[in-house]
């Protein structure tokens, strides 16, 4: 199959259930890849300091499950010494062990207000924050080149917060070691666009597709398992593979609680992403 149909621990870890748990269920689910998140309930996946024997266990635990591990996420990218210095290590980390695409996002363009409200920062810091993560991009983007690895910027709001403006984004860092991790869920919620046609934007430019789904119209906090929502995610994955796509369409998301039903979603999504791969496969190979 040209997709990798891959499955994140996010949804174990919002349970507060270990990365072994994790894996277990995934690879119960019928997937033959992980993403995996920076933090777990047990640690961190790369430990402060860790040796080359220590990524060893670690590639060696997902591989024992039968997985494999091509993506990761970071997390919100923002111009700190700190970011900065965790970005590098995750990178080299990362790319120890075989993970070639990390899922990056900008800074939150809101504040909260005395009222508990978000509104939208002042211009000035906003427009500061912005230009604060491109210099830690451009800072880290020629780390990631050579070291074989690919930083994917998710749309999150803010920075590529939808199609035309992580096109925008891709064009402004112009690097070879910088994609696009398309997330069709947050298009919908966080922009009220429909990602069937947004991701036309960015289709050539799309290395990693997040299959998270959506419900209802802007800002309604109903996401589920992928099959159930509103978004056409064989649709999307079409117009991806027709502009050159091939990599992971991820299962970030289902909104349960507890191992077992976290474990049946998990299994129903992978036959849902499954067949729309499969029906996609199907029509780029008659066409």
């Amino acid at each position: 199959m040209r997709f990798q149909i891959t499955c994140s621990t996010i949804p174990y870890s919002r349970d507060e259930l270990p990365l072994a748990r994790a894996l277990a269920g995934i690879a119960a689910a019928g997937y033959g890849f992980v993403s995996v998140t920076r933090e777990h309930p047990d640690g961190p996946l790369f430990k402060p300091g860790a040796t080359h024997s220590d990524l060893d266990a670690l590639r060696d635990t997902i591989s024992s499950h039968g997985l494999q591990c091509r993506h990761a996420y970071f997390g919100q990218v923002v111009d700190s010494p700190d970011v900065i210095e965790g970005l590098d290590a995750y990178i080299e980390s990362c790319a120890y062990v075989g993970i070639k695409q990390i899922c990056v996002w900008g800074p939150w363009p809101f504040e909260a207000s005395p009222d508990g409200r978000e509104i939208p920062k002042a211009s000035d810091a906003w427009d500061k924050e912005v230009e604060g993560f491109f210099t830690v991009m451009r800072r880290v983007l020629p780390d990631a080149e050579n070291a074989g690895v690919e930083l994917g910027l998710k749309p999150h709001r803010g920075v590529g917060r939808a199609g035309e403006s992580l096109r925008e984004t891709h064009q402004k860092l112009g690097s070879p070691a910088f994609g696009i991790c398309y997330d069709a869920g947050n298009v919908h919620f966080y922009e009220g666009l429909d990602p069937k046609t947004d991701v036309k934007h960015v289709a050539d430019l799309t290395t990693s597709f997040i299959a998270k789904e959506h419900v209802g119209g802007q800002g309604n906090p109903v996401f589920g398992t992928p099959g159930d929502g509103d978004l056409d995610l064989e649709s999307i994955l079409m117009s991806l593979a027709k502009g050159g796509f091939a990599g992971p369409v991820v299962n970030e998301r289902v909104d349960v609680l507890g191992a077992d039903n976290i474990d049946y979603e998990n299994r129903r999504a992978f036959a849902h992403l499954e067949s729309i791969c499969k029906a996609v496969e199907r029509h780029t190979d008659e066409g």
